[in-house]
């Protein structure tokens, strides 16, 4: 396995107490002021070429705070940060819904204007409350491109930010959020909500869900009529049934949104069938589901107009879509990876990626992308990054014997490279593939992961690191 060649070099990590400069191949550590780790980044990249990285610190348990924080671009292959670009987004100390409350799992996107919006939960743990979606707004740079001295940060106050649903039940699922970028100045988030749990006599438990999708508007003031559209459901009766052989921990469902180049929007989420759910036999059935819908614009808006399902086996769980697109290349294509986790004592995940080609409705076509599982070692958190031509790059986590190193697949065996990283344990990848600068045909992977080097997630922090793509 050869290592890739994009790194050009690793440069202690600055304190942050002062500003601190960084270049392509620089392994960031970012801070957080939980105490017991960081993990679940998400990255995005706005046109200027800065970057914003939105994570969950862990104060005890699963009582998480969401930060973020700020990485401006200054030129000559120059990126700057320092502490007073950290942001306390969702703060579960203020108990808001409630007195067992944790804010968690955010996701982040950039805006056509070089803001970024950071989405996340504020779920009442103990059950007994409704949840909430709640969103807020990163303004980096003036209407002239300039970058402003201090971040606005669009939000309802310190650790809080602006309800965009207010009656989610998270359930086992726990609402996990995507963002996808309008092209508007607005931004489109999809979400789980529980509707049905029940038990069964033999321990499993049938769940059910709706998957919603709420539209916010950044071009008009927060509170004003239109700002945040009424959820629509897009998908309903989602089963995600549980064995007690085999409980999942985490999320469920966990949707993952892109548009495509129609502006239709494309959803994949999970789905886990058991033989009686509902009072209906037949086969076990594990698979990643696929939608395509009419846009927020279309004359029949969400408008079912394809479906792909995949599976790897029937009676595994297909964990953890993720779905990346881009303007650039010629077809309206869509790449999407997944984790086939396997439902055995001694599982050992694997990764599979395919891509999507849409032209007319119920007329799309896929392709496998390349990945190579390991025979011994396990692959998982698994995430795609898409660019023009054949830029199709499979970034997951593989266990060894002493380490977690993170890979990159493209096409062929030989592809196969090992991400060089800090720390002995390196796990979650989430990437972006950029144009940078824009028209330069020169592309950049903006990756950030988490990690440490004993491997207790305790210890856990949050890295970023930008490679050149040749």
């Amino acid at each position: 396995m050869r290592i890739l060649p994009l790194l050009l070099s690793f440069l202690p990590c600055a304190s942050l107490s002062a500003q601190q400069v960084f270049s392509y191949g620089d392994d960031n550590v970012l801070p957080t002021v939980t105490p017991q780790g960081a993990d679940h980044a998400t990255v995005a990249v706005n046109s200027y070429g800065d970057v914003y990285v939105a994570w969950q610190g862990t104060w005890s348990g699963n009582t998480h705070m969401v930060e973020g924080m700020l990485m401006q671009y200054t030129g000559n292959d120059q990126w700057e940060f320092d502490a007073n670009n950290l942001h306390i987004l969702g703060d579960m100390s203020l108990h808001l819904i409630s007195q067992d409350e944790s804010c968690s799992k955010p996701d982040v996107v950039a805006l056509p204007d070089g803001s970024f919006s950071v989405a996340w939960h504020r779920i009442d743990r103990s059950g007994l409350g409704l949840s909430r979606l709640e969103i807020s707004r990163i303004q980096v740079r003036d209407a002239q491109g300039n970058l402003h001295t201090t971040p606005v940060i669009d939000r309802r106050a310190i650790g809080v930010g602006f309800t965009a649903d207010s009656a989610i039940i998270s359930g086992f699922a726990g609402i996990m959020v995507d963002l996808v970028d309008l092209e508007d100045g607005s931004v489109a988030a999809v979400y789980a909500h529980e509707t049905s749990s029940v038990s069964q006599p033999n321990g499993d438990v049938h769940r059910e869900y709706d998957l919603r999708l709420t539209r916010i508007d950044w071009d008009l003031a927060p509170g004003t009529p239109g700002f945040i559209s009424a959820p629509v459901t897009l998908v309903s009766n989602l089963p995600i049934d549980n064995t007690l052989a085999y409980p999942l921990n985490g999320g469920q469902v966990l949707p993952d949104i892109e548009i495509d180049d129609n502006q239709d929007l494309i959803v994949a989420y999970e789905e886990f069938w058991l033989d009686g759910h509902g009072g209906v036999s037949g086969q076990t059935l594990g698979q990643i589901v696929v939608k395509r819908f009419a846009g927020f614009g279309a004359v029949v808006p969400f408008q079912l107009l394809d479906t792909d399902t995949f599976t790897n086996h029937f009676r595994r769980h297909q964990r953890r879509p993720n779905l990346a697109t881009s303007r650039l290349d010629t077809q309206n294509t869509v790449s999407m990876t997944w984790v086939d986790d396997e439902v055995v004592l001694w599982k050992s995940n694997s990764i599979l990626s395919r891509q999507i080609t849409y032209s007319t409705p119920g007329a799309s076509t896929v392709d496998n992308l390349y990945w190579e599982n390991s025979v011994f070692h396990e692959d998982t958190h698994a995430t795609i990054v898409h660019g023009p031509q054949h830029q199709r790059y499979t970034l997951g986590a593989r266990f060894l014997i002493n380490s977690v190193k993170i890979l990159l697949g493209h096409s062929t065996q030989t592809d196969m490279v090992v991400v060089p990283t800090a720390v002995t344990t390196s796990k979650r990848p989430a990437a972006q593939l950029v144009e940078f600068p824009a028209g330069s045909g020169q592309f950049n992977l903006f990756m950030c992961y988490e990690g440490s080097d004993s491997g207790n997630p305790q210890n856990f922090l949050v890295h970023l690191v930008v490679f050149r793509v040749p």
